[in-house]
């Protein structure tokens, strides 16, 4: 049976960390539906079984669990609408719980934090009979966000718990490179192309690694690619540093594919400041990798990529005849906008569920 269920993301990006835990839900063959948007909140129906693994494995979400209130930003209709819920649903006499609550991006600076988690912590107290405040080492947890007009209290099930995340940071690395990709974005790219545990993930633009470590630490078998033979010695050094597995990494060409199937490609192609293309020129690169990957690609299978936004990789991606499934904006700094595409070779209408958009 479906659940109402809140995600708390990330905010380094408008669009990247919703579209993440959708494309975790649906490589894990997970259904979900009513997706609603709101600047860092994410609010779906689906099976609340689901949120360890989708909490688990993307990068940009922190917090997840049941959603138990959603109204305006109005203090008396968040304490009278609060009132009105069973929230012995939730706590067992005995029980001690905390209530935090978060504000996005200066929203509704009316409501002062403190109070509101004081006056919510009081009605659940009186109506979870028996159970009390405890905001240093509770046994249940309740977040709220104030966020663009709109207040959200959710009930914690799933935490981010990725102890690991800072280590693998590039600096952290043996070698490193300024053109590598953090690490929550290179996790992202991995889910984006729908790979699962025991997966294949390829990486034919691979440089230093950075995509294939958190590949690695998700369990998929990667395999990385690239024509520079000293990236793919860098590359090793840094899967040896964190122990992980790979299926292989070879010098190759992206333009002539030495394998005969994909179900899921992530790549960040080189650009930026240090990157090389070894002569060609970007666009051209991509435009002869796209009908590559067009022709390996399962039919069911997922690329996700990066590029300038004046490469216009979308219409790259159109004119290899592979199709949209979703595209984002992101600007990384002064000089340089990236466009994050996702493609498939078969048609599909996301733009019917995921409402990017419009925030409500």
């Amino acid at each position: 049976m479906n659940s109402t269920l809140f995600f708390i993301l990330s905010g380094e990006h408008e669009t990247l960390p919703p579209a993440e835990v959708m494309a975790v839900l649906e490589s894990e063959g997970i259904n979900y539906k009513n997706v609603r948007l709101s600047p860092k909140v994410l609010i779906l129906e689906a099976k609340q079984d689901c949120l360890p693994t989708v909490v688990s494995r993307a990068g940009m979400c922190e917090v997840a669990g049941r959603l138990v209130l959603k109204c305006r930003d109005n203090e008396r209709e968040i304490i009278e609408t609060a009132a009105a819920l069973p929230f012995y649903d939730f706590l067992q006499p005995g029980d001690t719980f905390s209530v935090r609550v978060h504000r996005v991006s200066g929203s509704s600076r009316h409501l002062q934090k403190m109070e509101l988690q004081s006056r919510i912590g009081e009605v659940i107290s009186r109506l979870a009979g028996g159970s009390k405040v405890d905001l240093k080492n509770p046994e249940k947890e309740f977040v709220g966000v104030i966020s663009q007009g709109y207040f959200v209290l959710g009930y914690v099930t799933a935490k981010r718990q990725d102890q690991g995340a800072p280590l693998r940071r590039p600096q952290r690395r043996p070698v490193t490179h300024p053109s590598t990709i953090k690490p929550r974005l290179a996790r992202c790219f991995v889910n984006l192309s729908r790979a699962r545990k025991g997966g294949l993930l390829i990486d034919p633009f691979c440089g230093t690694g950075g995509i294939l470590i958190e590949a690695g630490v998700m369990g998929c078998r990667a395999v990385g690619l690239d024509l520079d033979p000293q990236m793919i010695l860098k590359a090793t050094k840094n899967l040896r540093h964190f122990n992980l597995e790979h299926v292989g990494l070879a010098v190759a060409d992206s333009r002539k594919a030495p394998y005969l199937e994909a179900p899921s490609i992530a790549t960040d192609p080189p650009y930026g400041r240090g990157a090389s293309t070894q002569g060609s020129e970007l666009a051209d690169l991509l435009a002869e990798f796209m009908a590559e990957a067009r022709s390996v690609m399962q039919h069911d299978g997922f690329l996700c990529i990066a590029a300038p936004l004046k490469i216009k990789v979308k219409e790259i991606g159109l004119d290899a005849g592979l199709n949209v499934v979703e595209d984002h904006i992101a600007r990384v700094h002064r000089s340089l906008v990236r466009e994050v595409a996702v493609f498939s070779r078969r048609r599909r209408k996301y733009e019917e569920k995921v409402p990017w958009k419009s925030y409500s």
